[in-house]
């Protein structure tokens, strides 16, 4: 959706403004608490991730992970009966952010499977 098919919408009935003002709040609950402030807050090679906005961002990354199968309760994995763990793939090392397009950001730092394995809490 953009302004040239949306606001048509609206105003024809198919979208109702309650939809959008829904959204609208949605995105706003995950962007204020990051307290970004002001065009001077963002932009390339600007630090805007930090203290208390990071731990909301690791909040949301660790809330969207989904298991689909616990086969024999294998997760979580037991430190103290670790020797070695593999991490295999092309995606393994360095971080992966994403697809291509609109879909490839410039990360302010990235973690790795490699580098989130090695750094897990409650590793020795």
């Amino acid at each position: 959706m953009n302004a040239r098919t949306l606001l048509p919408a609206i105003k024809d009935g198919r979208v109702k403004e309650s939809t959008i003002d829904d959204k609208v709040l949605r995105l706003l609950r995950t962007v204020l608490p990051l307290r970004l402030r002001g065009p001077s807050a963002v932009g390339p090679g600007r630090r805007y991730l930090f203290g208390e906005s990071r731990q909301v961002a690791l909040e949301g990354a660790r809330e969207s992970i989904t298991l689909l199968k616990n086969e024999n309760h294998a997760l979580p994995l037991d430190a103290a009966k670790l020797k070695t763990i593999a991490v295999i793939g092309p995606n393994a090392w360095p971080a992966v952010v994403s697809g291509g397009g609109s879909a490839l950001p410039t990360p302010i730092s990235s973690v790795s499977t490699v580098e989130g394995v090695a750094t897990s809490p409650g590793r020795t």
